[in-house]
């Protein structure tokens, strides 16, 4: 009796074990990006935003990064790209913003002052690009036309 309930907690033990590892590599699953660095470092050198030139890319964590700068002015102009989790952190922001539908993909616009974001939730790459202004005092229609202008839309 002692052998069969030693073995049927090492069977329900092994069985937790694998159950949790199948959820970790769900979610690690569903955080993976379906672009590389590389493959996003070259997309963003074609790119001139606003008339900003590209100046350098880099990673933090997770997220691709890439920076367009006016190096008299020191306006620049942001674009990252997240994991499809990331969508939702404009909950964040003091001034709360509701996502809207834009060419069938959801947006959210959010920011203050001089520093405005917006987001696009791109599911066929599982990330989300985001574009922010820094010292830039850009409209939501402003950061359309960016977001346009990036070919975001036919990824």
């Amino acid at each position: 009796m002692k052998k069969n309930i030693s073995f049927l907690t090492i069977l329900l033990l092994m069985a937790s074990f694998f159950a949790s590892a199948q959820k970790s590599k769900a979610v690690a699953d569903s955080n993976t990006m379906k672009m590389s660095f590389t493959q996003f470092e070259t997309w963003m050198k074609t790119l001139s935003p606003a008339g900003y030139p590209f100046t350098e890319t880099g990673k933090n964590g997770p997220d691709f990064m890439a920076t367009f700068m006016n190096k008299e002015t020191f306006k620049m102009i942001g674009i990252t790209l997240s994991p499809i989790s990331s969508f939702d952190d404009y909950k964040k922001a003091k001034k709360k913003n509701e996502p809207y539908l834009r060419n069938g993909m959801r947006h959210v616009f959010y920011g203050i002052d001089n520093f405005w974001n917006l987001k696009v939730e791109i599911k066929s790459l599982n990330a989300c690009l985001e574009v922010t202004t820094v010292y830039i005092n850009m409209d939501q229609k402003g950061l359309e036309k960016i977001m346009d202008e990036t070919g975001v839309y036919k990824k």
